[in-house]
């Protein structure tokens, strides 16, 4: 059962983002969000109004498409020959998906909306809304929730109570579908007799409900008994779609996926624990400023009143500019307070709300969700190292220093010095962009941040000559965080790096970031981005080895964002003993550890006998069957579909390995691996 107070700290999921209510019959869209069966009706619209202003949005196009990558605009992308009823398309292509429909499809897709938290873009057929599912797990959790909450405020009547003297409700028979108080079950329904196998529930469960029937997509006439884990889609034995597929049984499936998921939400528990910790904490920082604050401007008011007669107007000028850093210190923890909450009480509603998923005994209706769940669940556990990590923006000292055995006639000179080098900036991956021209020459976006602006004088971006291994040169110089560099030669991989600059010094350089101009999928391995023990065999950077006992990664040289990706990597030396592991990274991935190991990378390792699949070092999928050299290992990346898969000597290894993929994250290839392994790459593959 519900608990009210539980449940006002996930009211987030349970408003519907277009009309800010409690969802009404809500239905679920194919991009893992959900909105009112009515707010679609209002927000569909037909595609052959939209045509008359498609004509005038062609001019925005090639800009959109520049949007879609980090490396080109040409990455590559997969279409389907099959018509499914509705239809995902990413916010990025709002012209040429309303045209490709309008002009190719249009008497396959009639209607459209746009998803109010994603603003991606579902078409459907002519059966309009109707084709998209309704939230079963969402409708039900809402139900409970509205039903408990009318028994708190009205509360239920027993039924045969006289009715001057009515007393509440405390169970309900699911046979005789009445409800008694303590001492009318006693008097009217004893547990003996024709009673004895009557079942009593609690007053606020909905007795007469009734799990919904789910009918396979191809077969309407059979139920929907199992589920394909490689088209992850309900289906019954007549499916010949599914039949060189793993089909398991739906309740199997039901077990296995609330069971990964229920892993995540432990994870994620045990960070927002970490978190709110932190967060206490951090409300406490603007005291410690306010109390260096005092002692810094107690020991300034000293040293000032000793030059009284000369300095009185200077010290004035010097306490302003401390009362504005006290400020502007106070603002920027009371920002991070404020974001840093808000985010915390979403994920603890969103974890309030899972587990209420959790309890669903319907495995349809939890199947149906447990994709957008998986999701949203990595999304916010990654959100709390990438977005919302936990040091403060600031520190609560004053980090300045002031020099009293300056002469007199540098008084007009006198100023506050920084006494601390400002952090490094970090790229933002998915703003950094590189642009395909039909000239010999391209043009490219890099952009970056950094917590504590105020802190910092002025940044210097370097990029090496689109030559591995080449020298980095200086581009940029100045405070903006967003540069345009124009001249990049196509098929080129250019290395970027930026550090961050003010008085008292420089500091350390940024993660480097890789632009790669061309538009063919190849790859090699980044020395620039690769931990310094790989070593490289051969000058093309396809060969590596590692002089380390210890596991270390090497990342490829492109990231990818959008479409399918296929690549192998041959293992050329192996003794049997380590366990390389394959699979995908951000750019920032701690580069010291196994790949895996943190929520930045997800990869198989393998060892002589068998595999395993991890992320966040979280273990799971072992299978039997291990490596020796000259095996090859396949790495799939469906970005459309946010999965990741693996395959062993052209032979797939397992279910789909990670189905919760961010859409619009960038991912770059890499592999970890220790002493006496060998690989080499051979990337830009077809699809197997």
């Amino acid at each position: 059962m519900l608990i009210h107070s539980s449940v006002k700290r996930m009211d987030l999921e349970l408003h519907c983002p277009s009309c800010k209510q409690y969802y009404q019959s809500p239905i679920y869209l194919p991009c893992s969000h959900s909105i009112c069966y009515a707010c679609a009706i209002i927000s569909i619209r037909s595609i052959n109004t939209n045509e008359q202003d498609n004509s005038s949005s062609n001019i925005s196009l090639a800009s959109d498409l520049d949007k879609l990558s980090l490396i080109s605009d040409n990455d590559s992308g997969i279409s389907s020959t099959s018509r499914p009823s509705s239809l995902l398309l990413p916010p990025a292509l709002p012209e040429i998906s309303c045209l490709s429909i309008t002009s190719n499809h249009k008497k396959i897709y009639a209607f459209y909306l746009r998803c109010s938290v994603c603003s991606k873009m579902i078409y459907m057929d002519t059966s309009g809304v109707k084709s998209l599912p309704k939230n079963y797990l969402l409708s039900d959790i809402i139900n409970r929730y509205q039903r408990e909450k009318s028994y708190e405020e009205n509360g239920l009547k027993c039924q045969l109570c006289p009715p001057s003297n009515q007393q509440s409700v405390t169970r309900l028979c699911e046979q005789c579908r009445i409800g008694y108080c303590n001492k009318c079950r006693e008097q009217y329904h004893p547990m003996r007799g024709p009673y004895s196998k009557h079942v009593f529930i609690d007053p606020t469960e909905q007795i007469f409900h009734q799990n919904e029937k789910f009918f396979c997509h191809d077969h309407t006439n059979r139920l929907a008994d199992f589920y394909c884990t490689h088209c992850q889609l309900e289906c019954c034995q007549q499916c010949s779609a599914h039949i060189n597929h793993q089909i398991i049984s739906i309740h199997q499936a039901n077990k296995i996926f609330k069971t990964q998921f229920s892993s995540q939400l432990h994870d994620l528990s045990q960070t927002a624990k970490y978190s709110a910790d932190f967060l206490t904490k951090l409300k406490l920082y603007p005291d410690y400023i306010k109390k260096n604050a005092e002692l810094f401007q107690t020991n300034l008011i000293k040293e000032i009143d000793n030059l009284i007669l000369t300095l009185e107007t200077k010290k004035q000028e010097l306490l302003r500019i401390i009362d504005d850093e006290i400020e502007r210190k106070i603002s920027l923890i009371h920002e991070q307070y404020l974001s840093y909450n808000e985010h915390l009480q979403r994920t603890t509603g969103f974890l309030q709300f899972s587990i209420e998923a959790l309890k669903q005994s319907d495995p349809c209706a939890y199947l149906q969700a447990c994709h957008g769940l998986n999701s949203k669940c990595s999304y916010l556990q990654g959100s709390f190292s990438d977005e919302y990590d936990s040091k403060p923006h600031t520190s609560y000292e004053i980090d300045f220093t002031f020099n009293t055995e300056c002469l007199h006639r540098d008084i007009d000179r006198l100023q506050f010095q920084p006494i601390k080098s400002p952090s490094s900036p970090r790229f933002q991956a998915e703003q950094c962009v590189c642009h395909d021209n039909e000239s010999e020459t391209c043009s490219g976006i890099l952009a970056w941040s950094i917590h504590d602006i105020g802190a910092i004088q002025g940044f210097i971006l370097e990029l090496d000559n689109g030559t591995i291994g080449s020298e980095f040169r200086q581009v940029y110089d100045g405070n903006e965080t967003m540069c345009a560099i124009d001249g990049l030669l196509s098929s080129c991989v250019y290395t970027a790096r930026i550090k961050s600059y003010n008085q008292a010094g420089e500091s350390a350089y940024s993660e480097c970031i890789t632009l790669h101009s061309s538009s063919v999928d190849w790859f090699t391995f980044n020395p620039r981005t690769t931990h310094p023990d790989i070593k490289f065999i051969s000058n093309d950077f396809h060969s590596i080895t590692c002089l380390s006992l210890q596991e270390r990664i090497a990342l490829g040289s492109r990231g990818f964002r959008q479409g399918l990706h296929y690549w192998e990597i041959t293992i050329q030396c192996y003794d049997d003993k380590p366990d390389p592991a394959f699979g995908i990274a951000r750019f920032d991935v701690s580069k010291d550890n196994m790949l895996g190991k943190d929520c930045k990378s997800w990869c198989m390792y393998i060892d002589s006998q068998r595999s395993w699949f991890m992320h966040n070092g979280q273990h799971s999928n072992r299978i039997n069957g291990g490596i020796s050299i000259g095996s090859v290992i396949g790495i799939l990346l469906d970005l459309n579909n946010g999965t990741l898969s693996f395959y062993v000597n052209d032979q797939p290894r397992g279910p789909v390995a990670f189905s919760n993929l961010t859409q619009g994250g960038v991912y770059y290839p890499a592999v970890s691996l220790n002493k006496n392994v060998q690989l080499t790459l051979d990337s830009g593959l077809d699809l197997p």
